[in-house]
Formats: structure tokens, sequence, C-alpha cells
């Protein structure tokens, strides 16, 4: 191979098809980067002016070593070289990889990436990664116009305005119209066998009046000072603490964190990383006493002689063991969470219930038709559920409003939403159709605010304010959710608790599910991991008790009661990009809808029926 690149360079053919990659030192080695689509895999190889060559990239092999070993993940030489290749071959990052493998290998349950569990990871990112488009799709190339008419506008001795028809453009055109296998059940859970023909499922009462101290609402952030931060984890830690201890009758043989003891003792902290970055794992757990009783000291968690266990950074708990140096308890049980006590609605109706729950994106990627959110609400005015549960992003990109005159107008992320998710909800109302909406915000999404807890969606200008152009009019500063009926629409923040009948109902638009994984350490688990990591949410009463918090996850410390879990949930409803599931977990059912398009591929959507008879969920191919 020496010889065959040497002449090839020599004779100058090998650069003319390599790309050659600029050095940064002094008198470094040449790259030359060689594509081979044929085989899927890229040829990297690097020829110093001595002679010398090496078929690896050094600096991409780090970024492969670093990004896999905060999943927790080791690799060998040949998975390596694997890696490597495959990196090279779809053109993505290190962290993209990682963060594939990890989705991965939650849904399948593997725990290595090794050389058996390679193949079916790499088929897995080819699947994921490449556009799909169906043999056989016509795809035309004039617009298709699919935008319904805008909503009514809500003002006083003002004439409608006429404007001229407009509608967000298209920049691609995807075969969604074409797909197969929509209606398809993906996961059912149904252990009661309820027939749902049977049962007549109809409009609901919903009550938020009932956990306004923990759901947002609007306030300022970004001026949390490092003591109030400080002070809020604190409180949180002594509280959890003492609820422990109770529950546990551990009061006589707790001690403060730091201090050496010859009998065994039990102490009670927050569960940190040593290492204060990348993932927890069994040699890196530390325990961070309070301060009234600790001083705040930490100290090292020895977890060899625990059986089972799951522990994530920020998790409140108590251990049981052995600290004779005050350095290091040698853990024999770890205390977890509390248990959370259900909330009863006295005097709410019991009526059955049918929810139906859906995550954005709600269209196609660099596409501004909400073709499947359309299809969605389509669904909803056949079925006439009692209850839609709505969670964002609802605007990701930003995008222009198509004249007549073909030109293009820039406008806002607000004006998107008018015309395009509050003029389809419009259509909903238009009938005699009792389902009521909540709609969630989310991080992901250009109209919230980037802050966690998220208050709910509201107008920069109450009402907006009415612009008049040549061509038409638009309002701007408003999303023209006034204009819906207000009985029917509900804007609650990220995350929230609601009580839909008699039923205490969870919600959260934060992937947490995913950020608990990435940081999450566990051995010989009694039940499924993604059912342990919802119940991490119920013993530790919070939507998100990860910390530190995941980097796209901006928290507010200071506000850690408005995204605490008041109470125990009825039906916890946690989107992720996982694999969508529903399970029953401390009497709680925990529901990942999924999301409704995952790139330029067709999602899923939820519907969760409550009677007297059981309970029942399906999630189905939109």
């Amino acid at each position: 191979l020496k010889r065959v690149c040497f002449l090839l360079i020599q004779t100058r053919l090998f650069i003319s098809n390599a790309q050659i990659l600029e050095p940064k030192a002094k008198n470094p080695p040449i790259i030359y980067h060689l594509p081979q689509p044929s085989c899927h895999r890229d040829i990297i190889l690097l020829y110093h002016p001595k002679g010398n060559m090496r078929g690896i990239n050094d600096s991409m092999c780090d970024d492969i070593k670093t990004a896999m070993s905060q999943q927790g993940i080791d690799l060998n030489t040949e998975v390596m070289t694997k890696c490597l290749s495959l990196c090279s071959s779809l053109h993505i990052t290190a962290e993209t990889m990682a963060e594939s493998w990890m989705a991965y290998s939650l849904n399948k349950n593997i725990m290595d990436l090794d050389d058996i569990s390679f193949d079916p990871f790499r088929s897995y990112l080819l699947k994921e990664l490449e556009p799909k488009q169906e043999v056989g799709a016509i795809v035309k190339k004039r617009r298709v116009e699919m935008t319904p008419p805008p909503p009514k506008k809500a003002r006083k001795n003002i004439p409608n305005p006429t404007p001229h028809k407009i509608s967000v453009s298209p920049s691609k055109t995807f075969s969604f119209e074409t797909r197969s296998d929509a209606g398809k059940v993906m996961v059912s859970y149904n252990p009661a066998n309820v027939d749902v023909e049977k049962v007549k499922y109809g409009k609901c009462d919903i009550d938020t009046r009932s956990f306004e101290d923990t759901n947002a609402r609007d306030y300022r952030y970004m001026f949390t000072t490092v003591e109030d931060r400080a002070d809020a984890l604190n409180d949180q830690a002594v509280l959890m603490g003492e609820i422990i201890s109770e529950e546990n009758n551990l009061e006589e043989i707790i001690k403060p964190v730091g201090t050496p003891h010859q009998d065994k003792v039990c102490l009670v902290g927050r569960i940190c990383n040593e290492a204060h970055e990348g993932r927890l794992n069994a040699t890196s757990i530390e325990m961070e006493g309070s301060r009234d009783k600790s001083q705040g000291q930490r100290i090292k968690v020895d977890v060899s002689n625990v059986k089972s266990y799951s522990m994530f950074s920020g998790q409140v708990v108590a251990v049981e063991g052995l600290n004779p140096t005050g350095r290091s308890i040698t853990a024999e049980k770890i205390y977890d969470g509390v248990s959370l006590s259900k909330l009863k609605h006295e005097g709410k109706n019991s009526r059955p219930v049918h929810i139906m729950t859906v995550t954005g994106p709600y269209t196609l990627e660099k596409d501004s038709h909400y073709t499947p959110l359309r299809d969605f609400l389509l669904l909803v005015k056949e079925i006439k559920p009692s209850l839609v549960i709505m969670t964002g992003p609802y605007v990701t990109d930003a995008d222009t409003l198509e004249m007549d005159d073909g030109t293009d107008m820039p406008v806002s992320f607000e004006t998107v939403f008018q015309h395009k998710i509050v003029a389809m909800l419009d259509l909903i109302f238009q009938d005699d159709n009792p389902t009521q909406f909540v709609i969630l915000p989310s991080l992901d999404d250009k109209l919230s605010q980037p802050v966690y807890p998220q208050p709910p969606l509201s107008d920069r200008i109450p009402e907006g304010k009415l612009l008049t152009f040549s061509d038409a009019d638009i309002d701007v500063g408003t999303l023209s959710i006034h204009t819906l009926p207000r009985n029917r629409v509900h804007l609650l923040p990220n995350p929230a608790t609601i009580a839909v009948n008699d039923l205490t109902v969870g919600v959260t638009s934060t992937d947490i599910l995913l950020h608990l994984s990435s940081d999450e350490i566990h051995r010989n688990l009694p039940q499924n991991r993604i059912a342990t990591l919802a119940q991490h949410l119920m013993k530790q009463k919070s939507y998100y008790p990860l910390f530190p918090a995941h980097m796209s996850t901006p928290v507010d410390l200071k506000r850690l009661d408005q995204f605490a879990m008041p109470c125990h949930p009825d039906i916890l409803i946690l989107p992720s990009m996982l694999a969508p599931f529903c399970r029953k977990v401390m009497d709680t059912l925990v529901v990942n809808p999924g999301y409704l398009i995952k790139g330029n591929r067709s999602g899923t959507y939820g519907n969760i029926w409550v009677s007297e008879a059981g309970e029942k969920v399906e999630i189905k191919k939109i």
C-alpha cells in the first residue's frame, strides 16, 4: 500500500483526485482525503515529507474517543477505526455519532459498542441520517396550496382587511403525501382489554388552578445570583433528606457528611461527579452534604458492594454503610428518593376521557406547509377527543410570506404561527367540536422564552399591532391565540401539572429522559432502564432532577419549586427522541408519544383512553 500510494503521489494522479487538507503545524505531514462513495468509506492518508505514511486521523480519533467516553463507552482499536470510517463516510461529527449511539443503545438495551453491536448500529445510523424518497413518488415543481384562511381579527371599529392570499413558501417538496404507513400502530398498551368503541368518551373538565403554585408564570430571568442558586439547591437537598429519613426511619443513624464513624451510619446529600464534567461513572461518585449540618463537604461513595442501583448527578439520596475515615463511605444500601401521594380531586367528575398528545416539530425540514399538522388536526376533527395536549416546538426556522407578484416578504415567527398553527386550530372550532386544547412551549421553539421552567406562550404586544402593506395587512407582535375560544384553549408553562376530570396529568416538552440517560449509571436494574429513568422523576419530585443540567436546558435554579412535581400523577407525558413507549411505573401511566416529524420522515402521536373499564394507549404513525 505504501509503494502504490507513493507512486500515485509521484505521478500526481492521486493529488488530482484527492482533497488536500491544509495543515497547521510547522513542517507537518500532508493530509490527503480521498472519498470513496461506492464502498461508503473515505480514505484518509497522511504523507510525511520523509516518506512515512499513517492511515488514521489522530484529531478525529481524539474527538470520537472524547465524545464516546462522555457517554461511558471505551472503544478498542478496531471499533475506533470503524467509527472513524463511519464519521468520514456520513460526514458527521463525533458528537452526533455519540448522541445517536446513546439513543440506539437505550432503545435496544445495549451497553457496549463492540464488534458485534457495531454493524446493527451502523445500519441504524444510515437509516436515520440518509434522506428517504419513496419509490414511485412523483415530485411536482408547482407549489401546492394547503394554507387555511388566517384567523378572524378580534378588533373593534376596524374593518376586517381582505389581503391577497398569502402563504408560507416551501423551499423543497418531500414525499410526505405518498407515505404508506399512516395510521400504523407502533405501540399498544391495553392490559384490561378495553374496547373503546363500547365506551362513550365525551367532554372533560380542565383545572389548572389547583397547581398555580408550581406552574410557572412570566418572570424575570438571568438575574439569579450565585447565592440564590446555592440556597435553592441546599433547601431542596435538606427537604428531600428529611422526607427520605422520615419515610425509612433513618433519623437515629443519620450523621454529617465528612465525619468519621466506626459504626454503620447513614449520610444524606446530593450525588456529584468528582470529574466535574463528562458522564458519571462508578469511580467518580461523590456525595455533597447540606450546608447547615455538613458545611457542604463532599465524600467519596463506593458502590462496589451494592447489588442494584441507579444514580445520576443531582440526585438526592441517603446512603447507608461504613465511613471509618470520613473521606469515603462503602455503601451497603441506597435510598434513592421519596414516595409521592396522589391528590384526591373531590367533587370532580369521573367520566371517561380520551386524550390525544402530540409533540412538534409540526412540519418537515425546510418546508413550511405544515402538512403533518393539518393531517393530525383532520384526525382530531373526525375523532373529537376530549382533550388534545400539544407541545412545541411550533416554529423552528425563519420564513417569508409569498405575495401574488411572486416576491417574498420577510415575516416574524409570530406571523408564521398565526397563519399556520392558529389558522388550522380555528378550523377545528368552526364546528360543534367539544375538544379542548392544552398548548405548552418548548426550548427548541423560536417563540418561547429560552429558560426552564418556561412561561406559557404569550404576545409580545397584547393582541398585536396591525401593519398595512400594499399587498397585505399583517398583525405583528401577537400569536393571535386570543382569536380562539378562551374556554377551549389553555396556555400552560413547561412543565405543567393539570387536572383532567379526576385525573392528575403531568407533562413536559423537555427531553429529560434523554438527558438523564446521558449521565445515569446503573447495575442490575429490576426493570426496564427507560422505566427506571421515568421513575427517577417521581422519586425526586421534579420534572428535571438532573444537575448540572444538560447544555441545551438553561435552568433557573431559583425557580426549582416551579418545576417540582407537586403530587403523584396518574398520567405522565414525557416526549423524547427515544423510541415511543408506554409503561406503568409506580402506578403512573408513563407515555412517550414521540415526535410528529423526525427530520423529513413521518413520526408518531399518542392516544390515551381512561375509563372505569381500564386504560388503553395507542401510539400511531401520522
